[in-house]
């Protein structure tokens, strides 16, 4: 509410939240989540576009790779995003894919979600 406050924004002030590929480089992304949920209406949605690590491929090499050259940049793969989402939210989305990044030979998983606020 504190950080809400210094935006000009306050509880139960929006319908819509969208993060495109940002939770993966905020340290503390767990309080930026409940700040967004604060933001929304109920029924609001929370939508996100973000790199994860493949949920049936953690331990596959490419997937460490991508990990491992992402975190260089400060991008940082975490599949407990998902998972917090979904327990913050009520979801209505969710998918998987992995797509290329543009300039480089890299496919990594990106993630699709969108949930809604309950009252």
């Amino acid at each position: 509410p504190a950080a809400l406050a210094k935006l000009g924004l306050k509880k139960s002030d929006a319908c819509v939240v969208a993060c495109s590929y940002c939770l993966t480089m905020i340290p503390d992304w767990r309080k930026a989540v409940d700040a967004m949920v604060d933001l929304l209406v109920p029924g609001g949605a929370l939508c996100f576009i973000d790199f994860t690590q493949r949920f049936d491929r953690a331990g596959d090499p490419m997937e460490r790779i991508y990990k491992a050259w992402f975190g260089c940049d400060g991008v940082y793969f975490d599949r407990k995003h998902v998972d917090y989402l979904t327990a913050k939210t009520t979801p209505q989305f969710y998918a998987e894919n992995r797509s290329r990044v543009p300039y480089t030979p890299w496919y990594p998983t990106r993630y699709l979600f969108t949930g809604t606020k309950t009252a």
